[in-house]
């Protein structure tokens, strides 16, 4: 028992004279790591803003063919309803049927 409390105390003083000395070292390291971080944080901000940049710029251009692709459709559906409809008028001149 005599010796752990004598183990104690020697921890105590020497924790408590090099405290100084470790917090001035641990100053820099810790400052080093802050630094670090917020240049990792603006990195990774740049990042971000580009990946939002490329997906707004793909779903944009997404959004456009479907839009083409159904201005062709409805032009295809129309042509056919003209086409249709001149076969019909065709078909009733051949047959002298009135129009």
């Amino acid at each position: 028992m005599k010796g752990n409390l004598l183990v104690g105390v020697v921890v105590g003083v020497a924790a408590t004279a090099l405290a100084p000395v470790l917090l001035a070292a641990g100053r820099p390291l810790l400052r080093s790591a802050v630094k670090t971080g917020i240049l990792m944080y603006e990195r990774g901000r740049e990042s971000v803003a580009e990946l939002r940049e490329l997906v707004e710029d793909a779903a944009a251009e997404a959004h456009d063919e479907l839009v083409r692709s159904q201005e062709a459709e409805a032009a295809a559906a129309a042509g056919m309803v003209a086409a249709s409809a001149e076969a019909g008028e065709s078909a009733s001149d051949k047959t002298g049927a009135p129009q």
